[in-house]
């Protein structure tokens, strides 16, 4: 069923993902399809296939099929409402975020920032937490008379916390619109797009539903589909090249030369996933939850901490405090595990973390045998660093 190396324990999936082979199967036939009469396809098939994979994510996210255009990755997305939502923001608006936002993501703000003369603030979210009451009135009190944008993790990337976005977004919308960055959510947490109500929505295909990388989606509020283009202009930008087809479509649905069959197999991994377990995607993702539970657990009894969030607040992620000062993006412990055979992701803030990821090739008992080695390897240590 996958491609990876049995000489490791792989516990990272939430960074890049792992393509079961009926997905990459399923790949390669658009691709043979492509090869055999490339012109044929790009005129005759390619808009229909793209019009299946934008059903099968309305499907998936609760959303309506004209407010999904396809991307490359989450990052993109970012981006692409950071570009049409900042040519409206005047000088000396904020934009909101969290000390827990992606680095990308957070680069994107700050550059966008500087570029249109606006501010940045950060929303400080407690980690450990005891609720997620902690989490949302810490968004909400950072808010301000000058917020025009709040940017907002609906799965942190470090801290693997599940955010409690929709109280968020239904104080806020629409007079502040918010982009949920939902890199982690497809597949992991249940999601209703259209009920939260958010201006944009935007996640990835290649993590928890195991698509093909390069794979991404994007859910667009009504208030917002005139404006928002993608960041390459191409034919689509005219209304005749499709003139079928919505501005939004046609303009996100071409933008060059690509490959597109990680967007078109996206059906073929949403099926092949849901397969994994007799009650479909609903029983991967709430077998997925437990044995993150699981790791969880392991680990932090064998470090002796408590765990630092409500069971509530995760979904197939957990991350697990170490002892010392974090500060870069990712810790030097990750690779010191990897020596080991264990791939995990590792992270220096907004605190020193042990992000466990869990999908269906992971077991129990790759946990157990990380949570045994791990104070050994924290004993090998240097000593922490004296705060400053």
């Amino acid at each position: 069923m996958w491609r990876l190396d049995p000489a490791l324990h792989h516990l990272n999936h939430g960074s890049f993902g792992a393509v079961p082979v009926p997905v990459l199967t399923a790949q390669r036939a658009w691709q043979d399809r492509f090869e055999r009469d490339p012109v044929g396809f790009v005129e005759h098939e390619l808009l229909a296939g793209i019009d299946a994979a934008r059903a099968a994510w309305a499907d998936l996210l609760g959303a309506q099929a004209d407010s999904v255009v396809l991307l490359r990755n989450t990052t993109t997305g970012i981006s692409t409402v950071l570009a049409a939502v900042g040519d409206r923001l005047a000088p000396g608006q904020e934009i909101l975020i969290t000390d827990h936002t992606y680095n990308a993501c957070r680069v994107a703000v700050e550059v966008t920032a500087a570029r249109r003369g606006l501010t940045v603030r950060v929303a400080r979210v407690p980690f450990p937490l005891r609720s997620a009451d902690e989490a949302q009135a810490a968004i909400l009190d950072a808010v301000g008379p000058h917020t025009g944008l709040a940017v907002l993790d609906l799965v942190t990337s470090p801290t693997g916390l599940r955010l409690p976005v929709e109280p968020v977004i239904a104080a806020l919308e629409p007079d502040v619109p918010v982009l949920v960055d939902a890199a982690h959510g497809p597949g992991m947490v249940p999601m209703d797009v259209d009920a939260w109500g958010a201006s944009f929505v935007v996640g990835n295909g290649h993590k928890w539903l195991c698509a093909p990388r390069g794979s991404a989606v994007l859910v667009v509020g009504q208030a917002w589909r005139e404006a928002l283009r993608p960041l390459v202009v191409s034919h689509g930008w005219e209304e005749a090249f499709a003139p079928d087809r919505s501005r939004l479509h046609a303009s996100f649905d071409w933008t060059g030369t690509d490959d597109p069959s990680p967007w078109l197999c996206v059906p073929d991994a949403i099926a092949t996933v849901s397969g994994l377990h007799p009650d479909g995607l609903a029983g991967v993702m709430a077998s997925n939850h437990a044995l993150a539970l699981i790791g969880r657990d392991l680990v932090c009894d064998a470090l002796g901490v408590e765990p630092p969030a409500p069971d509530a607040m995760l979904g197939s992620m957990a991350s697990v405090p170490l002892p010392g000062d974090g500060g870069a993006m990712l810790d030097p412990i990750g690779a010191v595990l990897r020596e080991h055979g264990f791939v995990v992701g590792a992270f220096g803030r907004p605190a020193r973390v042990l992000r466990l990821s869990a999908h269906a090739y992971n077991t129990a008992e790759e946990y157990s045998g990380l949570a045994a080695l791990l104070p050994t390897i924290l004993t090998q240590e240097p000593p922490p660093r004296p705060a400053p």
